[in-house]
């Protein structure tokens, strides 16, 4: 016991020691310690650093540059990580760089922490390429999120954005991934994966809808690859498939699709979607998972989805003085980002 006593208070001792050390410590002599922890595989002491860097905000992105170039990848993966904490278009710029690292786990790291980023520079020729690798490589969920990264750097051509994040989509819908089930989510696996490529369709805008519309033509015999492309058009704002997916919002028996199906109706359709989806308010569709947020309340599927689109056409007075309005605790936990 006394072994033990003895290991946890130095442990505790090494940590007092740690935030001494970095609370003064200017950004670049932040890096340098950083540098001496990851060599000696302290990763404690490491992420204790990146920390302490993320505290210096904008004023440690000029050391944290110059870590970033000096190719050390045991360091690059604290930076990335500190890099996360710290917003502006010059933080986002280096995450950006960092997508053209040649270690697939930096940049799958670094595309993360873009996920939530407006992207407005354009990139390089080499990180565009290792951001279209990840979207083409990476499994299921990993290469949706990096098609919402892709999606989202609109100084990008409409065209270089979307034929990737397309090839990869229908890709997806031909050979799913069959990921986990995501905590937290109200739709199956398979749409959860799919959505994220509905979201960077949504982020490139109509500049996909000709590129989506000639890949559903060439596909046209294909039912299922159609279905899933009429939603990415509906997701791009196309508002010719406006009809087709009112359609499958009323008539889908899958709910999670009909779900994804609701915003991609939303989108299409603008304010004259608004009569169907007040009366999605009292649909009874209730959750597939146990339980729920509060103990006795049933969790209403597709109620949240009807409630997050009129807010976003500017209508949420409509579910706010519905009765059914509270019947669904987590129904906005359905995944429209």
């Amino acid at each position: 016991m006394r072994i033990w006593a003895a290991l946890a208070l130095a442990a505790v001792l090494c940590g007092v020691a740690v935030e001494a050390r970095t609370a003064t410590a200017t950004p670049r002599e932040l890096v340098a310690q950083l540098r001496i922890a990851a060599a000696m595989g302290a990763y404690k002491e490491a992420f204790s650093i990146s920390k302490a860097l993320t505290g210096h905000g904008k004023d440690a992105l000029p050391a944290i540059g110059e870590g970033i170039k000096s190719g050390d990848r045991r360091v690059t993966r604290y930076l990335i990580g500190a890099l996360g904490g710290i917003g502006g278009d010059e933080s986002t710029s280096l995450l950006v760089s960092c997508l053209n690292e040649e270690d697939l786990y930096l940049s799958a790291k670094a595309a993360s922490r873009l996920d939530n980023r407006p992207i407005r520079r354009p990139l390089t020729g080499g990180e565009l390429a290792a951001l279209v690798a990840l979207v083409r490589d990476k499994s299921g969920i990993g290469a949706g999120r990096a098609a919402r990264v892709l999606g989202k750097c609109e100084a990008m051509p409409a065209a270089v954005r979307t034929t990737p994040i397309l090839e990869r989509f229908c890709r997806e819908v031909d050979t799913p991934s069959h990921p986990a089930w995501v905590h937290g989510s109200l739709v199956s696996p398979r749409v959860y994966t799919l959505n994220q490529f509905l979201l960077a369709f949504s982020y490139v805008g109509t500049g996909a809808v000709s590129i989506i519309s000639r890949a559903q033509q060439e596909r046209a015999a294909d039912s299922e690859t159609h279905r899933w492309l009429t939603l990415a058009l509906g997701w791009a704002g196309d508002p010719e498939v406006a009809g087709e997916l009112e359609q499958m919002v009323r008539d889908e028996a899958d709910t999670s699709t009909r779900i994804v199906a609701i915003r991609a109706y939303s989108r299409s359709a603008g304010s004259a979607a608004i009569p169907l989806l007040v009366s999605l308010l009292d649909d009874t569709t209730v959750s597939h998972t146990t339980g729920s947020v509060r103990a006795g309340t049933p969790i209403y599927r597709i109620r949240g989805p009807a409630r997050d689109e009129l807010s976003r056409l500017g209508r949420a007075d409509l579910w706010q003085n519905h009765p059914n309005w509270d019947n669904s605790p987590a129904g906005r936990a359905t995944p429209s980002t």
